[in-house]
């Protein structure tokens, strides 16, 4: 896809989950990687031109929904995905050590997209 150390925005459909990653072939976990779901704009990534892959997959938030959240306000900065139960009669929790593991630098969220 020609990506590599050139990523400073992007933007993703509505039928798309998205890891971008700093390592091909490597996990895209904690800090290597931002991932998100959904049709959602960021226009300025965490780790500006340091993605070497995309890994792309279909999403539909009808079976499993997720919502993306971003270190920074205005949905900017590093971005993490969260997926919701796929029991829509519960609800899944996440840990501060599960930011971390999302790539929310400093555990922090400041603006979250809800497709």
């Amino acid at each position: 896809m020609g990506i590599d150390n050139k990523v400073t925005s992007w933007d993703c459909g509505k039928s798309v989950s998205y890891d971008f990653c700093m390592d091909s072939g490597k996990t895209c976990a904690g800090e290597r990687g931002q991932s998100g779901a959904g049709n959602a704009t960021c226009w300025e990534v965490g780790y500006d031109n340091s993605m070497t892959e995309v890994v792309l997959r279909q999403y539909d938030p009808t079976d499993v929904g997720a919502v993306t959240i971003f270190s920074d306000v205005k949905c900017r900065g590093a971005a993490a995905r969260f997926e919701a139960s796929s029991d829509g009669s519960k609800t899944k929790n996440y840990t501060r050590a599960d930011l971390l593991r999302k790539n929310l630098k400093n555990d922090k969220a400041a603006s979250a997209f809800i497709p």
